[in-house]
């Protein structure tokens, strides 16, 4: 099987699949009635006023902003594997899911006040820790099993 040589590419592929199956699971625990805020929401809040996330272009560049952060994660996953090999990819990209977490949401959220609603959502917070802990591990999968990320001498 051809594998994807370029580490950016592969990295933006995992990267946009991994936030694609992590929207899924937060969307499938809405249907089941859980109250929380969307990751949509939150990365919508980084560009928007309050008043404008639930809109019709506030979801766009919500949605569209998670995929570019995705796409940014998974990069930042293919060039840790890159240079530290491709061994025991899954937990470094369990490693690499929660570590987004505790930067994303517990200092940079905190930082530019982001979170203080989902500070007092502990289902919200838990799913974002399970959402990025999934994205690391399946953005490490994909770009191990269809990409050629190995360190050039």
């Amino acid at each position: 099987m051809l594998k994807i040589r370029d580490t950016i590419t592969i990295g933006s592929i995992a990267g946009i699949i991994a936030t694609l199956i992590f929207i899924s699971v937060n969307y499938i625990f809405k249907l089941m009635g859980f109250q929380l805020t969307s990751t949509w929401e939150a990365t919508a809040k980084i560009f928007l006023a309050s008043n404008l996330i639930h809109t019709p272009l506030g979801k766009i560049v919500g949605v569209f902003g998670e995929y570019v952060i995705g796409a940014s994660g998974g990069i930042i996953m293919a060039y840790i594997l890159k240079f530290t090999g491709c061994d025991y990819y899954l937990l470094k990209g369990l490693g690499m899911g929660a570590l987004f977490w505790i930067v994303g949401v517990g200092i940079i959220g905190k930082l530019i006040n982001l979170t203080p609603k989902i500070a007092d959502e502990p289902i919200t917070n838990f799913l974002i820790m399970l959402d990025l802990i999934i994205f690391g591990i399946i953005s490490a999968l994909i770009i191990v099993k269809f990409g050629d990320v190995k360190q050039k001498p």
